[in-house]
């Protein structure tokens, strides 16, 4: 059906061009003056309704060959955990709307973005805006844009910085829990899974954890520096059917976290 439409839109355009080449043509008395116009101003009106098109197009290409670029910082491999601080942005310089999107990851330890990609989208001209282009939009991206193809995890420190981020949360509500006075039961609203914590380091980890707090009186040294680390969220109380759950952490030698795992018990 949309097909149709178009056709039939599409010759009544070039129907209409016939008729405003010849009127135009008619204004010229010698002959030929009247056939180089009729001729040169057909395809004129014909392009007419396309013209933000196909400069839009031009800028659109010459917008992505210049701007469309990746960004790696120099410290890039030692990032253990980032956070997208990216963004959307809408160019006005440009013939037909044209957004911006900034994918920017930024060191979660200090801040400092490390990995930058620029790539731009448009839905077109007015004409393909208005059902021409069927909601299609066109993007361009620059080559090699991803992480993996530039030989940088950042999908592996996304997913440690969302674990980090959600462990800050988690932290923040232990601490709450436990300067609570409240004689009503509270409750932790979020459990990190902890495979991603592998590969970050001891103090982001313990400290989340409200280590050296939550360590034994007299040992809290040795439960810093200890290889393995468990916490224990609550216990359960005696004659109870609920379940304690702990969070164990191996350390290696460099106080990177090797494996993080759950356990149940009574």
């Amino acid at each position: 059906m949309i097909g149709l439409i178009v056709l039939f839109l599409g010759g009544a355009w070039l129907l209409a061009s016939m008729m405003f080449a010849s009127v135009l043509a008619s204004r010229c008395k010698r002959p030929l003056v009247k056939t180089l116009v009729a001729v040169l101003s057909f395809p004129l009106f014909v392009v007419l309704p396309f013209l933000d098109e196909i400069v839009g197009r031009w800028q659109f290409a010459h917008l992505c060959k210049t701007e469309a670029v990746v960004w790696i910082g120099p410290n890039a491999d030692a990032v253990v955990a980032a956070k997208d601080v990216g963004s959307f942005s809408e160019r006005i310089d440009l013939l037909f709307p044209v957004r911006q999107q900034s994918v920017r990851y930024a060191d979660l330890a200090n801040g400092q973005v490390f990995y930058t990609v620029t790539a731009f989208h448009t839905p077109g001209g007015v004409l393909m805006r208005a059902g021409l282009g069927l909601g299609n939009s066109t993007s361009c991206w620059p080559e090699r844009w991803t992480g993996s193809e530039r030989g940088i995890d950042t999908s592996g420190m996304m997913e440690r910085g969302k674990q980090l981020q959600m462990l800050e949360l988690f932290g923040t509500q232990l601490r709450e829990l436990r300067s609570s006075t409240s004689a009503k039961p509270l409750w932790v609203l979020s459990m990190p899974e902890p495979r991603p914590l592998v590969g970050t380091s001891r103090e982001a980890a313990l400290h989340t954890l409200g280590a050296p707090d939550t360590c034994p009186e007299g040992a809290k040294g040795a439960c810093m520096s200890a290889r393995s680390w468990s916490y224990w969220f609550f216990h359960a109380p005696g004659g109870s059917t609920s379940l304690t759950p702990a969070l164990h952490i191996d350390f290696d030698a460099n106080d990177v976290v090797e494996s993080a795992k759950w356990s149940f018990s009574k």
